[in-house]
């Protein structure tokens, strides 16, 4: 259970715009700076990535239910929601990277509902076994079990 409850994180970071680091430059700044070069989602099919967003947005949610734990604001946008829900995720550096280096909000959102569903009912069966374990000697007596005098 504790190493699914780490599956979400609690505090979520925004960027406000993708880019590609191109070259590091030399300067005499006590800090790093860099040429880069912006680049945006490549265009996608709507009908597709809406589908698919709300595949990944009740998944998604179904996991946070399980997990007893409040979901963030999930915005509307295919786009933003990938990336939203793929910030939420704690996942392995390289996955992390890998997905959100992803310049298809198609592929993105496909690779998320791969990984959420399965995710959302191993989910749901560990919050059923928490709910059993809580009822646990507070059931009464069985009707197919008989006492020995």
């Amino acid at each position: 259970v504790a190493h699914l409850q780490r599956v979400v994180r609690r505090r979520l970071t925004t960027g406000e715009q993708r880019f590609v680091l191109l070259e590091w430059l030399t300067t005499d700044r006590p800090y790093r700076v860099a040429r880069v070069e912006a680049f945006t989602d490549a265009a996608s099919e709507p009908a597709e990535s809406e589908g698919l967003a709300t595949d990944v947005r009740r998944d998604f949610l179904r996991v946070m239910e399980a997990l007893e734990q409040d979901p963030p604001e999930l915005p509307v946008d295919p786009e933003a929601l990938s990336f939203r829900v793929a910030a939420a995720l704690e996942l392995e550096p390289p996955g992390k990277l890998a997905l959100l280096g992803i310049r298809s909000t198609t592929v993105r959102l496909r690779r998320l509902a791969a990984l959420l569903q399965p995710l959302a009912a191993d989910a749901e069966r560990r919050a059923e076994v928490r709910y059993r374990a809580r009822r646990n000697g507070k059931g009464g007596t069985h009707p197919h079990i008989e006492k020995v005098p």
